[in-house]
């Protein structure tokens, strides 16, 4: 028996099958539906437009969804909406940053990181409107405020003296690990496809460590590698208001 064809044939039921499933995962909702705006053109604007009529703070949340196929890949994975997430930071100055784990390669465009002469990969800051206006890799971002009614919010001050602690970290960039990760498999109580603790850091488990250190955090329901970005909107500190959306007009 010939079993090339019959071979040939799985790959592509399964492509189909992949192609729907990601296609769903696009039209996902993301939580409570919030407001959709265009971001401005240039980057002045949309800085305006963050600082003065959203007020971004320290200790909000932004989460990215890209069309592009490790993204989707991520998407599809941990069935979630999302593929990476970042914490802001407003320093004294009124600057945007973001601090977040990434493999900082984005179709060969790499974000500048603070004080650092040399772009790299892994826990680092940059600032917010360069991952949206580099090269439109990310058309779509979702901003969540922080629930401050409820839970203190963090100074600039707090959350750059964990970056320091954490920003020697690699980032995990095989997106197998990080679904395996997002997956609970429990066999007598133990979660067999639980990951042990790696030198390498997922984007959100990076952003649940920081959580749980500013205090925004302090019972987690499971381990911090096994939170996608989706579950981070899901938290009772971002979940309160409905997040703003902002496309991005490449």
């Amino acid at each position: 028996m010939d079993i090339k064809p019959a071979f040939r044939n799985f790959l592509v039921q399964l492509s189909v099958v992949l192609a729907f499933v990601i296609s769903m995962l696009s039209s996902v909702t993301t939580g409570a539906q919030g407001m959709v705006r265009s971001a401005p053109d240039d980057r002045e604007a949309f800085h305006k437009l963050l600082l003065d009529t959203l007020h971004i703070q320290t200790g909000d949340m932004v989460l990215f969804k890209s069309n592009h196929f490790a993204s989707r890949l991520t998407q599809l994975g941990t069935f979630s909406p999302f593929s990476h997430c970042g914490m802001v930071v407003r320093d004294a100055d009124g600057q945007l940053w973001i601090t977040h784990a990434t493999d900082n390669e984005y179709e060969s465009h790499r974000l500048q990181v603070k004080d650092e002469d040399v772009p790299r990969g892994g826990v680092i800051m940059t600032r917010l409107e360069d991952s949206f206006f580099g090269n439109g890799y990310y058309p779509k971002i979702y901003l969540y405020k922080l629930d401050e009614s409820h839970f203190p919010r963090p100074t600039p001050e707090m959350v750059n003296a964990i970056y320091q602690k954490y920003k020697h970290y690699k980032f995990e960039v095989s997106p197998i690990r990080f679904a395996l990760a997002s997956l609970d498999l429990d066999v007598f109580g133990y979660d067999i496809l639980s990951l042990p603790d790696h030198p390498k850091i997922f984007c959100s488990e990076y952003q649940i460590y920081m959580l749980m250190e500013l205090g925004l955090l302090s019972d987690p329901e499971e381990a911090p590698n096994e939170y996608t970005p989706r579950d981070i909107t899901n938290l009772v500190c971002y979940r309160r208001f409905a997040p703003v959306m902002f496309t991005y007009r490449k």
